[in-house]
């Protein structure tokens, strides 16, 4: 039976949200051959999307995102990138441009973007993004310190080692004061932060 389901057009909160367990329920089940089964859920979605004219559901909107991780997850980064592109006017329209959800599809726009292929312009996606999340989140909140921190990755990926060093230094400064001396985050900046040290002397 199709997990989603349209009566003459319609929908309701009950099977969009039914069907959104379902699938993070299947998809952390491990249970062989879940990649058919995210595709086929996507599709189904995207059926539903088209027939019912709910883009501005909130409930749908979640779906939407989740789907778009859960290709994430699966290594399908072209359809992941496409799916939170596809969402994110939507996010912006229905939730607000500083929402956290639609903060959140940004980075994973940059990132996505950066995963296939385009390292400059995930980097300038994410530098765009990092004083919105400022302004909106604060700068010692973790999704502000992750896009930093992202930043830091992209521009060795674009600069190299002696762009990445400066970046990965201030991320490293933040984490000490924010997180602590010895948060697994913070040992990792500092690694590659003495790692890069190491790489341009």
């Amino acid at each position: 039976a199709a997990l989603w389901r349209s009566r003459q057009h319609q929908t309701n909160h009950a099977d969009i949200k039914a069907g959104q367990v379902r699938l993070a329920v299947e998809f952390e089940s491990g249970v062989s051959g879940r990649r058919r089964l995210v595709t086929r859920l996507t599709q189904e979605l995207n059926a539903l999307l088209i027939a019912a004219d709910i883009r501005d559901d909130q409930a749908v909107i979640k779906s939407r995102t989740e789907l778009a991780w859960l290709h994430h997850q699966l290594g399908e980064s072209d359809d992941a990138l496409n799916l939170a592109q596809a969402v994110l006017p939507d996010q912006v329209r229905v939730l607000g441009a500083d929402h956290p959800d639609t903060l959140v599809t940004r980075n994973n726009i940059a990132s996505g973007t950066g995963r296939v292929g385009d390292s400059r312009a995930a980097l300038e996606l994410l530098e765009g993004l990092l004083p919105d999340q400022v302004r909106v989140l604060g700068a010692d909140h973790p999704d502000t310190l992750v896009t930093r921190n992202n930043i830091a990755g992209w521009a060795g990926r674009v600069g190299g080692s002696r762009a990445a060093l400066a970046p990965f230094a201030g991320v490293l400064t933040v984490h000490v004061r924010v997180l602590g001396a010895v948060h697994h985050d913070t040992l990792s900046t500092r690694n590659n932060t003495a790692f890069l040290a190491c790489r341009v002397c």
